[in-house]
């Protein structure tokens, strides 16, 4: 494994933030999903 590039604080965020969003427009909101199920 080689590491070529290091992330500061606020693109790191943004790369979570946009996988985030990604992974709901391909499987939903699962929390939602999961939340309703549990009541």
């Amino acid at each position: 494994v080689e590491i070529t590039t290091v992330y500061g604080r606020g693109e790191a965020h943004a790369v979570i933030r946009r996988s985030q969003e990604d992974y709901r427009a391909h499987h939903g909101a699962l929390e939602k999903l999961l939340a309703s199920t549990l009541r």
